[in-house]
C-alpha cells in the first residue's frame, strides 16, 4: 500500500498540472548569478514554495495517522537552498520551480524507499 501511495504522490508532485509556474520567477540561469535581495527574496519563495506543498500533502493521509513530512528528511534551509544550486548550475534553462518540484519529488521517494 505505501509503495502504491508513494507512486501516486510523485506522479502528482512530478506532473505537469502539479507544478508550480509563475511568470516573475528566475530561471536557473538567474537564480545562480542573483545576490542579495534579490536572492533572499526568491530564497523565501522557495522555502514557502516547499512549505506549502509539504502541509498540503496532509489531505492525502488517512484519518487517524501521522501526515508524513517529507521536509523533515532535510537538515536545514541551506541545504534545500544548496540542491536548488546544484540543480540550477545543471539545468540553467529551467526555472527555480522546476527546481523546487523535483526537490520535492526526491523527498516523497527517498521516504518511501525506506
Amino acid at each position: 500500500m505505501k509503495r502504491i501511495l508513494a507512486a501516486l504522490i510523485v506522479m502528482t508532485v512530478s506532473s505537469p498540472a502539479f507544478a508550480t509556474r509563475s511568470y516573475g520567477l528566475p530561471d536557473c540561469g538567474q537564480w545562480i548569478k542573483d545576490t542579495g535581495v534579490q536572492r533572499k527574496f526568491n530564497e523565501g519563495w522557495l522555502l514557502g514554495w516547499l512549505s506549502g506543498v509539504n502541509n498540503s500533502m496532509d489531505a492525502s493521509t488517512p484519518k487517524g495517522q501521522t501526515p508524513p513530512n517529507y521536509l523533515a528528511q532535510t537538515t536545514s534551509a541551506n541545504q534545500v537552498i544548496l540542491f536548488v544550486d546544484n540543480y540550477c548550475r545543471a539545468n540553467p534553462l529551467e526555472d527555480i520551480s522546476s527546481a523546487a518540484d523535483q526537490l520535492m519529488a526526491d523527498l516523497v521517494d527517498k521516504k518511501y524507499k525506506k
